[in-house]
């Protein structure tokens, strides 16, 4: 907390901690210990790397569309969408409707997709249709002429349906 002159104290396992502003730096935090002798410097790190946390994509043809489900290296399943338009639905669209289901692992980790091929789904397959990237049987009826490019490409709810583990608790 800060005082009336901006000095920040914090409190940290008993011991009072007063931020020394004149020793401290962007690169590093001076604090002295109030009412007691001794100190701490914390230092930033100068590369925070972010553990990848794989996601496991499969698909499931249903009968009017497809079910993705995302699951962790271990089995638990994380989250589970479905699209009734795969050959309509881009992969940006897709991992928006994902979003809920996924939050939880975002803060933690930089999520990878990996397709049921093995494939690694990046941002560069945004404009993919997920009827391409998964495969997915098609009705002959079908037509993706009318997929909206990326950049244009609003959350048609309409045409999607989501589920999560969350939402069913």
């Amino acid at each position: 907390e800060a005082d009336s002159e901006g000095n920040i104290t914090f409190l940290a396992e008993g011991d009072a901690l007063s931020l020394d502003m004149a020793r401290s730096s962007s690169g590093k935090l001076h604090w002295s210990r109030v009412g007691a002798y001794g100190n701490e410097t914390w230092y930033r790190l100068k590369k925070h790397a972010w553990n990848s946390l794989i996601i496991l994509l499969t698909s499931e043809g249903e009968q009017e569309g497809t079910r993705l489900t995302c699951r962790k290296i271990t089995g638990d399943q994380v989250c589970s969408v479905f699209i009734d338009m795969p050959g309509r639905t881009n992969w940006l669209q897709a991992r928006q409707l994902m979003a809920h289901g996924l939050r939880p692992l975002l803060s933690k980790s930089k999520l990878e997709f990996v397709s049921p091929a093995g494939e690694r789904l990046t941002k560069g397959d945004d404009s993919r249709t997920v009827a391409e990237i998964f495969h997915c049987d098609l009705p002959r009826e079908a037509d993706t002429s009318d997929v909206v490019p990326v950049a244009d490409a609003p959350l048609r709810s309409n045409a999607m349906r989501a589920t999560s583990d969350d939402a069913k608790k």
